[in-house]
């Protein structure tokens, strides 16, 4: 009889662990369902169900950390990326995205720590130079600015957005026909939006 119990007792154990990890799981694939089709709001509600039935899986708290910087909502964001970095030190898509969180928080020297990680672990990628371009934009370091959206630029040819953050990186120290020769290729390139047609508009006409 007391054999029976215990038998029982672990089987109730596993059938909750399996609950546990299920429900955790359904709440994750729905809020992925959701960040694919741009509610990011509602996907946020989601992984946090899913966090709450399992904090301990990074990939949750790093999603929902997408979500929050897709709505702008750096603060929580970067807690998000905290929370999955401390789970899963050795991914670099938590690094790199919680550096650009830092540097949209004006934490640019934090953006730039974390960047070089990811350099230095997974080597350069052109999201990565543009990044950092980004970041030492920021920082008014221009020449640097300027190194690593060239780099960014000869990893991909067509990149429009760092030939949009070139030029202006080329009109702030001084050179305007490099300016408007990189906007033109900007135009040619984009794919998104007109910021590099305003910027042509602006500053080249």
């Amino acid at each position: 009889m007391i054999r029976t119990r215990i038998n029982l007792s672990v089987l109730a154990i596993a059938l909750s662990f399996f609950l546990h990890a299920q429900s955790s799981e359904y709440y994750f694939d729905l809020g992925n369902k959701s960040l694919q089709s741009h509610k990011n709001h509602e996907a946020i509600e989601y992984y946090k169900q899913a966090i709450r039935a399992d904090s301990s899986v990074w990939v949750y708290h790093y999603n929902c950390g997408l979500a929050y910087y897709y709505i702008s909502d750096y603060e929580k964001s970067i807690l998000c990326f905290d929370k999955a970095h401390s789970l899963e030190s050795d991914n670099m898509k938590v690094l790199f995205n919680r550096g650009n969180v830092k540097d949209a928080l004006g934490d640019y020297k934090g953006a730039l720590e974390d960047f070089e990680v990811v350099l230095t672990k997974q080597g350069g990628s052109w999201q990565l130079f543009n990044s950092m371009g980004i970041a030492y934009d920021n920082l008014k370091e221009y020449e640097k600015a300027l190194k690593y959206f060239s780099e960014s630029i000869a990893l991909k040819a067509n990149n429009s957005a760092a030939y949009d953050n070139r030029a202006m990186v080329k009109r702030k120290m001084g050179d305007m026909t490099g300016c408007c020769e990189d906007l033109k290729l900007a135009i040619k390139y984009t794919e998104y939006g007109k910021r590099a047609q305003m910027h042509f508009d602006e500053y080249c006409k």
